[in-house]
């Protein structure tokens, strides 16, 4: 049977001064990386750099915009709420300012509340409920009840919020004359009351 081999006094500490002079070395090299990286990257900032933060409850992920509305379902619901609250109480043009871009071009804010005091929507006064919002990234589709009726609304982030996107079908009405879309809503018994 063989012995087992027996070490020499002196290189009982040869593992453990090593592990020790290693770990040693590796904090100094980290120490020094970490002190000189914003020396030689003026793009960026060390923690104490940064002006103080305030807490909001959402991550950076999440990011309000300009108008306070999050790139989240919440921010969606939000913007959707704001909308449709204003659209249902007869705010035109506070509904046409909460468009996407394209949404504008294709009627002035103008010209859409003209249509709307002289075509007035049948159902106006009568709020809307968002029953369910479904995010997919810059894209929201919000489904909401308003009488016995449910409708499915898109909303894109945009300009730092969550805007309005008009229809297919709005969106071939719109590219008409407004006189024309008031006759053709008036044959067709979609103008309501005031």
């Amino acid at each position: 049977m063989s012995q087992p081999s027996r070490r020499h006094p002196s290189d009982r500490g040869g593992l453990a001064s090593a592990v020790v002079i290693g770990s040693a070395f590796l904090s100094l090299a980290a120490t020094v990386v970490l002190t000189l990286a914003p020396l030689t990257r003026p793009d960026v900032r060390t923690v104490a750099d940064q002006p103080p933060q305030r807490s909001t409850g959402v991550s950076s992920e999440a990011a309000t915009g300009a108008d306070g509305q999050a790139r989240t379902r919440a921010g969606a619901r939000a913007a959707a709420r704001d909308a449709l609250a204003a659209y249902a109480s007869g705010r035109y043009g506070r509904f046409h300012d909460l468009w996407s871009s394209a949404g504008k071009r294709l009627i002035s804010r103008r010209d859409y509340v003209r249509l709307h005091e002289r075509c007035p929507q049948p159902g106006e006064g009568t709020p809307f409920e968002i029953r369910k919002v479904t995010v997919f990234g810059d894209r929201a589709k919000v489904r909401a009840a308003r009488g016995r009726s449910t409708y499915i609304f898109e909303f894109v982030y945009q300009r730092e919020a969550w805007r309005y996107v008009p229809t297919a079908r709005q969106r071939r009405e719109y590219a008409r004359d407004v006189a024309e879309i008031i006759a053709a809503r008036r044959d067709a018994g979609r103008c309501g009351r005031r």
